[in-house]
């Protein structure tokens, strides 16, 4: 699990890595909005932010959309921040999390 608040912290990302465009364009979209982006990667299962911990397999999005083979979740923790996570649908994401997503979707 990776946090990106702001610019700055798409260095954790390889310059190549398709993922740091598409959170650069996010970061720029909301840079005003209090939160910041999750990236899940493979083997996280657990939400250990100083804002929420919590099951990612259980998390009560408050929307989920699909682009292409990524899933962008949001989560809102209350009427001033939130969080929005960031996940891949790669062949790691367990059955669990993904009808999980699904069951969110819009």
């Amino acid at each position: 699990m990776r946090t990106f608040k702001t610019l700055k912290d798409l260095k954790q990302l390889k310059k190549d890595n398709p993922l740091r465009r598409i959170i650069r364009q996010c970061l720029k979209r909301t840079g005003h909005i209090e939160g910041y982006f999750v990236l899940i990667e493979e083997g996280d299962s657990w939400i250990d932010l100083p804002e929420l911990q919590a099951d990612i397999n259980t998390l009560p999005f408050d929307g989920v959309f699909k682009v292409g083979k990524l899933y962008h979740a949001i989560y809102l923790t209350n009427n001033a921040f939130g969080l929005e996570f960031l996940i891949p649908d790669a062949d790691w994401l367990n059955g669990a999390l993904k009808a999980h997503l699904e069951a969110h979707r819009h």
